[in-house]
């Protein structure tokens, strides 16, 4: 089995060097199973200028979420994560380091998202 276990900031970055880990599981010498992880070799850095960013963002912008979907209605697209009921509208972008600044249109909830580029 292959797990991919990247970021939603890893989509689409430059700067993405895929790293692989595989795990094997024997019994009676006969082999069980396979799995293999792929990540970002960068990961942890980027989920550290992540966390560090959405700190920051959290003590200026950050205010409770009025947002909610109807009682009991839980939506799950992929079938892990829940789906954020916000609807946002780009409120700022930063483009020296792709910072994008996202409000959402019904409760003032803010959020923000980022990626790495390539400087031209």
């Amino acid at each position: 089995m292959v797990n991919l276990d990247i970021y939603s900031f890893c989509e689409d970055c430059p700067r993405f060097k895929a790293k692989s880990t595989t795990s094997t599981a024997y019994g009676d010498n006969e082999l069980l199973w396979v799995t293999t992880n792929v990540t970002c070799e960068h990961s942890e850095l980027c989920g550290n200028i992540y966390n560090y960013l959405k700190k920051i963002f959290e003590s200026k912008f950050y205010g409770s979420c009025k947002c909610q979907p109807p009682e009991g209605v839980v939506i799950k697209p992929d079938g892990v994560n829940e789906l954020d009921p916000c609807l946002y509208e780009e409120i700022e972008t930063h483009y020296n380091v792709d910072l994008t600044i996202l409000k959402c249109k019904k409760c003032g909830h803010m959020d923000f998202e980022w990626r790495y580029r390539d400087d031209e």
